[in-house]
């Protein structure tokens, strides 16, 4: 069974006729159920939730807020970032997935959320505003800094790579012992723009560090093939990482990450072997967070 519970909306609007492409490229590929997991930004109920997550704002008085473009890692620019992309309605997604359910494949309600420090109540308030059937956790965020936007100028200038990969997998797993999700999201997404850490990092720790904190929580790992349409041309997880999940005994999820109906399922056929590479023959479903393995294929 394959199976594509990481996709968004995001680049249509919430009715019935955009999820339709999706669905119908889900079916060509032999892709037997989806789940849709919308970005939590999008949502005025997440945005009141969250707050002001980034820190304080500081503004130069003789610089005009509006006008000037806050440098990345700032405070101010991660406040227009995410703020400028809020303003759905949680209700109306909500209802535009659980209306789909008679479309054709079983499509899952789902929601992607980014992890920060002392971000679990907010989490958990959204996410008790609906029934969804899973949570995806992800982080994309080392405090203002977003560090996988892809296209901002200077993004990673200064950055100690080594660094950064230490403070992600940190992160990595405190959201995995949160409690909060069912599946972690392209697990080492910091890779995503080809930053490679030093021979001096011990990056097979900290994968051995993070899959011990998925399996003792209880959540899956996603193996995404968004990464091969990314500068660092590659599946996420690593392989190496992925055999430290299956050592443990962590579940397996699946996804595209697709933002537009043609990458949904795309590459698939990569992420299986690499799964099964390292031993997985089951996949995970979800309905109500509950999850039901079935088998890979």
């Amino acid at each position: 069974m394959l199976v594509d519970y990481h996709m968004h909306l995001e680049r249509g609007p919430f009715t019935p006729e955009w999820l339709d492409r999706f669905l119908v490229v889900a079916q060509e590929r032999g892709v037997a159920e989806i789940g849709i997991s919308e970005h939590i930004y999008r949502f005025r109920e997440a945005q009141e939730a969250y707050g002001a997550w980034w820190g304080e704002v500081a503004v130069s008085p003789d610089v005009a807020p509006t006008v000037a473009t806050p440098a990345p890692g700032t405070a101010a620019f991660a406040a227009r970032w995410w703020t400028e992309r809020g303003g759905q309605s949680l209700n109306e997604y909500t209802e535009l997935v659980r209306g789909a359910a008679a479309r054709g494949l079983p499509v899952r309600l789902g929601i992607e959320a980014d992890f920060f420090p002392g971000a679990a109540r907010a989490i958990r308030a959204v996410l008790a505003r609906a029934p969804f059937d899973y949570a995806i956790g992800s982080v994309h965020w080392i405090g203002p800094w977003g560090f996988d936007l892809l296209g901002v100028e200077g993004l990673w200038d200064g950055r100690d790579v080594d660094e950064m990969y230490r403070q992600y997998f940190a992160l990595l797993g405190q959201a995995a012992r949160s409690g909060l999700f069912q599946i972690m999201a392209h697990p080492d997404l910091i890779k995503v723009l080809g930053h490679r850490p030093s021979a001096a990092l011990d990056v097979e720790a900290l994968y051995a560090a993070a899959a011990a904190a998925f399996a003792a929580s209880g959540v899956a790992v996603e193996v995404s093939t968004a990464g091969l349409r990314k500068p660092v041309g590659e599946l996420y997880p690593a392989p190496a990482f992925l055999h430290a999940c299956a050592r443990r005994g962590v579940p397996l999820s699946l996804a595209s990450d697709a933002h537009r109906p043609e990458d949904v399922g795309l590459d698939f056929d990569r992420a299986v072997a690499l799964a099964r590479d390292c031993g997985y023959r089951e996949v995970s479903t979800f309905v109500g967070g509950a999850r039901r393995p079935m088998p890979l294929g």
